[in-house]
């Protein structure tokens, strides 16, 4: 009976220890399974955001590399110093890549940086590399950007390259190639904490692999290439996660009860999953490139992400005690307090739970005192009862967008400056043409009343302005003809130096006694080729220019020249030109300088900052004029207050073979012989036709070229041609040369108000021939004549 008894008494003890036991076992094993779950889930969540920080990383470096192929795609010939110089900023800048290469069209590498680990791609073709042939090969053909997949690298080690084709308009040129070694690779992107706790692979999509549970994967893309990268957690960590619970627990079960671990487990459960959740965020809020913070109402920072390293070099304390005043320049802090502001308003004026995401583009300084642009997002944050409690904010690195913004604004503007000074040269230059016929009537017509009106002193008198007003137009017109680059030439061999010396007496009577001028002649025995007169107009232009931006206490104008090697580098502030070896002139004043808006504009025709009746807006425009029309270029430097430097480059010339030719005055002449004049304005044949008749030529007239051409072709008479060159059915050049071939003792005296024929050839007529502008003075047409008749 006792042994009964005693199992009877023990029965519901032992019942219940076995209960509590089971119950205490299944709690800590449930508890392990979370505690999987977990790793599991931030094995994975830290996959993903490093997958996608590496496909980044990636990206940028090759954007960087594709903007270089961009830029050559646009020119003929790749730069080595431009490549060379790239590279280096990009590796600089960017590390974690290996290499960056110039491979030419036939697949060798040509150009390598950093050359010392890289060495010993130098030379290797492609097309014979083992691995990478696949790939060179199908970008060759399709001339797209391709990459590879896993190959073994010419310096040695497992990695993979991209490569990007170069095709200008003159055709292919090779292809651009960037090379990752993985070990670089994940230098760059994992940081020590992810490596101590995660082994960490990437295989091509290709490869064979079977994942664990444990492991996290994810896939992305590069270029053309699918990759999977892989991670597993360490021993380490999974035992940091994993915590091992002992006997402890069972003796913990059997002393709690069952509503002691009914209680636990339900408060388990709800910790778990609020683990979870800031598991969850914390992952983001590391991983994310950008920076998330928070507020109070005081504008005292409650919170800011760890990613505000990364934006701007400081670390969160840091970031929290800066003072905001500091962290931007003071027009970016208007901006950013405006917006604050703003959403202030908002929320007082409607006092509705309304969310409110407005955002402003700043700039902020870095800890290493570089500035960046950042986008600023922000919205009102509110408690569960929906009352605003402050500010959250998204701050992001746009300094990429900016800068490309901005570059691309300013290629616009310059290709507006440019289509807009090209028409209004075609305006300027058809208005001279037409005018400079009229003029030529005009003072042709002055001529012949001026001689009626030998007796009439009084009269003879206006008849002699009206001439001089024909004159100053004449001047104006040409003027117009500089700047459309439609002006006659008669381009020689010119040394700057002697050049300006001889016009020194000239420039010193034009600036006054006030006024101090200054020769430094650098580039002596240099020498250019452009008309003397044109050489001149320059200086004489820009030395009054430089005259006027002083007051009375006068200053200093210092005209240089020097020997200058300009090359592609030169383009984005002078423009398109071919390098080599310029002479530079320099006119620079110590004067009141030029405002920026205006500075834009000074060398649009017309354009005057001067009074009325004080300048004609063509100074400078005359000179951009010239300037364009001998190959050469112009930019000026100003600034408000500390003067202004007008820098002019002409490329340098070694053909010293033409001669310079010497003005001389022309005297009456009278003439004889026979002359076949071609002009189809009436007006100005009339008049040319009545005065070479008085001065003793037989003239015949045409209006129309095919007349002229059948006359002298069936008749020998006439001996010289004048013709205009620019007519309806036929140019004067063309007209002389069909003659020429039946008649070779034909000479020809060509006039226009603007010639573009000749001018292509810069002054150089055909054999027998020689150019009068218009308009043209009648005593000089007649010596031509004389002198083509011999």
């Amino acid at each position: 009976m006792k042994p009964e008894l005693s199992l009877k008494r023990y029965f519901f003890p032992i019942l219940v220890v076995v209960s509590i036991s089971s119950l205490g076992l299944v709690f800590w094993r449930q508890y392990e399974s979370h505690e999987k779950k977990l790793l599991e889930l931030k094995t994975k969540t830290t996959a993903r955001q490093l997958a996608l920080r590496l496909e980044e990383y990636i990206k940028i470096r090759i954007e960087l590399v594709s903007r270089l192929q961009q830029a050559w795609m646009k020119s003929s010939v790749p730069d080595k110093q431009e490549f060379f110089s790239t590279a280096k900023r990009i590796i600089k800048d960017f590390p974690g890549l290996l290499a960056i290469n110039w491979i030419d069209r036939e697949g060798y590498i040509r150009w390598v940086h950093p050359f010392e680990p890289n060495k010993n791609a130098l030379g290797k073709n492609l097309k014979k590399h083992k691995s990478a042939r696949k790939y060179f090969l199908e970008s060759v053909k399709s001339g797209k950007i391709v990459a590879t997949s896993p190959i073994t690298l010419l310096q040695g080690g497992k990695g993979f390259a991209v490569y990007l084709p170069v095709d200008t308009p003159a055709g292919r040129q090779g292809y651009l190639n960037v090379v990752f070694r993985f070990e670089l690779l994940f230098s760059g992107v994992v940081d020590k904490e992810l490596s101590r706790d995660f082994v960490i692979k990437i295989h091509h999509v290709d490869d064979k692999f079977t994942p664990s549970a444990s492991k996290g994967w994810y896939a992305f893309k590069i270029i053309n290439q699918k990759w999977h990268l892989h991670l597993e957690p360490t021993e380490e960590l999974k035992e940091q996660d994993f915590s091992k619970w002992d006997e402890l627990v069972l003796v913990f079960a059997l002393l709690a009860g069952l509503v002691l671990g009914y209680i636990a487990l339900r408060y388990y459960d709800k910790h778990n999953a609020l683990r979870e959740s800031e598991e969850k965020l914390r992952l983001i809020t590391e991983n994310v490139s950008d920076v998330i913070w928070t507020c109070d109402p005081d504008l005292k920072f409650t919170y800011i992400s760890p990613s505000i390293q990364r934006l701007r070099g400081f670390t969160v304390s840091e970031a929290m005690e800066e003072n905001v005043e500091d962290s931007m320049p003071s027009e970016s802090l208007h901006k950013l307090m405006k917006l604050i502001e703003g959403l202030r308003h908002k929320e007082k004026t409607l006092r509705l739970p309304v969310d409110f995401s407005t955002g402003v583009e700043i700039k902020q300084y870095r800890k290493d005192g570089s500035v960046i642009w950042v986008q600023v997002t922000a919205s009102v944050m509110r408690d569960e009862t929906g009352e605003p409690i402050g500010i959250v904010g998204v701050s992001r690195n746009i300094s990429d967008i900016v800068n490309a913004r901005n570059e691309s604004e300013e290629l616009k503007e310059q290709l507006y400056q440019s289509q807009k000074m090209e028409a209004i040269g075609r305006l300027s230059g058809g208005v001279a043409h037409d005018f400079n016929n009229l003029l030529t009537a005009i003072i042709g017509y002055g001529n012949l009343l001026s001689d009626e009106l030998s007796d009439k002193p009084e009269i003879r008198k206006d008849v002699d302005e009206i001439m001089q007003a024909a004159q100053r137009a004449a001047h104006l017109t040409s003027q117009l003809l500089a700047f459309s680059r439609k002006q006659i030439i008669s381009p020689v061999y010119i040394k700057p130096d002697i050049a300006l010396e001889r016009s020194r007496n000239l420039l010193e009577r034009i600036i006054g006694e006030n006024i101090n001028l200054v020769f430094n002649n650098g580039a002596q025995g240099a020498g250019i080729i452009m008309d003397n007169g044109q050489f001149d107009q320059i200086i004489v232009n820009l030395v009054v220019n430089a005259r006027d931006a002083f007051s009375e206490e006068g200053g200093n104008i210092i005209i240089e020249t020097d020997i200058v090697e300009l090359d592609n580098n030169h383009r984005v502030w002078l423009g398109d030109f071919t390098p080599g070896k310029f002479v530079r002139i320099s006119v620079s004043d110590d004067g009141c300088g030029i405002p920026e808006p205006v500075l834009k504009k000074i060398f649009e025709p017309f354009f005057t900052t001067k009074g009325v009746g004080k300048g004609t807006g063509l100074g400078l425009s005359t000179v951009y004029g010239i300037v364009t029309q001998n190959s050469g270029l112009i930019n000026a430097y100003s600034e408000e207050g500390k003067g202004s430097d007008f820098r002019v480059y002409f490329p340098v010339s070694e053909d010293d073979l033409i001669a310079q030719r010497e003005d001389s005055v022309v005297e009456s002449v009278e003439g004889n012989g026979d002359i076949v004049l071609v002009e189809d304005d009436e007006t100005v044949r009339k008049v040319t036709a009545r005065i070479l008749l008085e001065m003793g030529f037989n003239v015949v007239q045409f209006a129309e070229p095919r007349k002229a051409l059948k006359h002298l072709l069936d008749c020998s008479i006439g001996t010289v041609l004048v013709t205009d060159i620019v007519m309806p059915e036929m140019s004067g050049i063309e007209l002389f040369r069909k003659i020429r071939m039946e008649r070779k003792d034909i000479k020809a005296v060509f006039t226009s108000g603007h010639s573009e024929e000749i001018i292509s050839k810069r002054g150089v007529l055909d054999k027998g021939a020689v150019f009068i502008s218009k308009p043209y003075d009648f005593n000089e047409l007649a010596k031509l004549i004389r002198d083509a008749m011999g």
